[in-house]
């Protein structure tokens, strides 16, 4: 068991995955995510709670790349991988974490994005996304016995705050979503049942923190529309079905630059760049 004065959850882990020499290479991310969460995940006294999809066979594994519990350790860092089955992984990350709300919540609709839901987009919410976000839920609470504040990130995880403060009742939760959040008419696309998960869960949250002020706009008045709840737009504050407050916050958060800029000068990116039509590479 484990007693963290903070708890970090997300779907993705510490690392990232280049194509180096035939074969997926781990290395440390420079996305917006770890570049963040990496500094204070160093610390002593805090867990970063990831997921791992682990294939069921050396087969499917040549399908796709799969990640596993090894992948994610960090020697500077109390990573904790919570395993997945392959197929429950895809539908959760795959099917609607990337394919549905990213694409809605960029504003890609229509050919090329998202476009419709169909029977078997219905199951993976319910066998893929709620079921993930609750096995998370249970790793968490099988795992630590305290927890002095929980950090749960970005648009995988809508469900788990919700699900976090029936165990961990008055820990301070703080839900932030890395890219655009919904707008009403965005959000009228997804099932009624959906919209309500999405915005029942981040109300587990004592602070739901996004990247723009306009993010905020768009919460709080889905949840004024599809919640009947009581906003406060002065005071970014939404009053949650069992009575608590909880403020909407905008935190922005960047890339790791210099990292970035490596990539940019690396012989992997400059020589498509070189070899590209002239508008990528005047651009690049």
């Amino acid at each position: 068991m484990i007693d963290a004065d903070i708890v970090i959850v997300s779907n993705r882990g510490p690392k990232d995955f280049v194509w180096q020499d035939d074969r997926w290479i781990a290395r440390p991310a420079s996305g917006g995510l770890v570049s963040m969460l990496s500094p204070l995940a160093r610390e002593p006294s805090v867990a970063w709670f990831c997921c791992v999809s682990e294939p069921p066979s050396a087969a499917q594994a040549e399908h796709g790349l799969f990640t596993t519990a090894a992948d994610q350790q960090d020697e500077g860092l109390h990573v904790v991988p919570v395993r997945m089955p392959a197929q429950t992984y895809h539908r959760y990350y795959g099917q609607i974490s990337n394919e549905v709300l990213w694409m809605l919540q960029h504003r890609v609709v229509g050919r090329g994005g998202y476009e419709s839901l169909d029977a078997a987009r219905h199951e993976a919410w319910v066998d893929g996304y709620l079921a993930a976000n609750q096995q998370l839920a249970d790793a968490i609470r099988s795992t630590c016995r305290t927890a002095g504040a929980i950090l749960v990130q970005d648009y995988h995880l809508y469900p788990l705050p919700a699900l976090l403060r029936q165990r961990f009742g008055s820990t301070p939760i703080l839900h932030f979503t890395h890219i655009p959040f919904l707008d009403v008419g965005l959000m009228k696309l997804i099932p009624i049942e959906w919209r309500v998960a999405i915005l029942r869960g981040l109300l587990g949250a004592d602070v739901v923190g996004f990247q723009t002020e306009n993010d905020i706009r768009g919460f709080l008045t889905c949840c004024g529309e599809f919640l009947d709840l009581a906003v406060n737009r002065a005071k970014h504050e939404v009053t949650a079905e069992d009575g608590r407050t909880v403020s909407v916050r905008a935190y922005p958060a960047s890339v790791d630059v210099g990292s970035l800029l490596d990539d940019m000068r690396s012989p992997s990116v400059e020589k498509p760049a070189r070899d590209s039509p002239r508008g990528w590479a005047s651009s690049a």
